[in-house]
């Protein structure tokens, strides 16, 4: 026989519960639903911590190294020491750039893949070492696009072909010209090897001037001072590093890579104008940091650098060397950067072996 409610166990009478025992029994149920809800609530709140980020440490806790892969006096170096300086006064803190232009750029790269994502070292980011280090080092085993925290994007620059004021070629119908007969001393001074510079002399000389052969050096600045000395004929160099040597006299233009004139040389006409619409070019630079840089780190660089690019400081640099803000930060970066891969690999390694398309 089932035992109703308030039968004694064993027995088929009833007997009456005691009300203690009754409250007794209301104050277990309830103490035992307050552990259940709070053994819940405990891992709740365990899982809940699991998930959170450990807090991030302020930023930065000491010096901040930013390595340019390249020499100073170059654009790269250039930029990197505006935007330091500005940075070191809004944290506090120093921020110290490391040319390292050995190997393209290729040692810089390794130095800052290797690093700690703390943003402790950062990479002066340019097309060069970003595009060109993978084909100059096929074992490299390092992919700057996908290896990298691609942080912001700062701005883009114009090159310029140039020439001495006293040599033989000073206008680009007259390199043409003068390159239609076999020729083997049409040199052009670039900055390093797979540099934009470089690209634009293979593809000026795969389309016009047969005879042109680039001559890599360690930097814009060595290259235009090649030029300078008559070491060699031409130059193509990033127009920021040149402008004040053609304004000068002291070096002439040929054309610029922009797609229209550029205000700090108005005379000096493109090469769309002269019917070479693919050496529209421009070189650009950012600041990228190893993979796994915090999230608030980055966003405190981004902030910073767009703080620059608005200042009168940076409006007066670029004015002066006509080069153009590109504020692009975070995925819209590294999407520039995917685009900008798809677009100049297959150039590069034509370039890089010898048969430019």
């Amino acid at each position: 026989m089932s035992r109703r409610p308030g039968m004694a166990r064993g027995t088929g009478r009833m007997k009456a519960v005691p009300p203690w025992a009754r409250q007794r029994r209301r104050l277990v149920g309830a103490g035992a639903a307050t552990l259940i809800a709070g053994a819940s609530a405990a891992r709740t709140a365990v899982a809940a911590a699991a998930a959170e980020p450990a807090p991030i440490a302020p930023w930065p806790q000491k010096p901040v190294r930013v390595v340019v892969p390249r020499a100073a006096a170059g654009t790269a170096d250039v930029l990197a020491r505006a935007v330091c300086e500005h940075l070191g006064r809004e944290h506090g803190q120093r921020f110290v750039v490391d040319n390292q232009p050995d190997g393209a750029g290729v040692q810089a790269l390794r130095r800052v893949v290797g690093a700690p994502a703390d943003g402790h070292v950062l990479l002066a980011s340019d097309a060069a070492v970003t595009l060109a280090a993978p084909l100059l080092q096929p074992g490299l085993a390092v992919d700057p696009v996908n290896e990298l925290a691609h942080v912001v994007l700062m701005a883009d620059a114009p090159l310029v072909l140039v020439a001495h004021p006293h040599g033989e070629v000073t206008t680009l119908r007259g390199l043409i010209d003068t390159g239609r007969p076999a020729r083997t001393d049409l040199f052009c001074a670039v900055a390093g090897v797979g540099s934009h510079g470089h690209l634009v002399c293979e593809q000026l000389r795969s389309s016009t001037v047969a005879d042109l052969t680039a001559v890599p050096y360690r930097g814009g600045a060595a290259a235009l001072a090649a030029v300078l000395a008559r070491e060699v004929p031409l130059g193509v160099a990033v127009l920021g590093s040149a402008s004040a040597l053609i304004a000068e006299g002291r070096l002439v233009a040929l054309a610029v890579s922009s797609p229209r004139r550029v205000d700090v040389c108005p005379d000096v006409p493109t090469f769309a104008e002269r019917g070479l619409p693919h050496l529209t070019i421009a070189n650009w630079y950012g600041l990228s940091a190893p993979r796994g840089l915090a999230a608030p780190v980055a966003h405190a660089l981004q902030a910073g650098v767009q703080r620059w690019l608005r200042s009168d400081a940076a409006r007066a640099l670029f004015s002066a060397r006509a080069y153009q803000t590109m504020p692009l930060a975070g995925d819209a970066f590294a999407a520039f950067i995917d685009a900008e891969r798809r677009r100049w690999t297959p150039v590069l390694r034509a370039v890089l072996q010898g048969t430019p398309k």
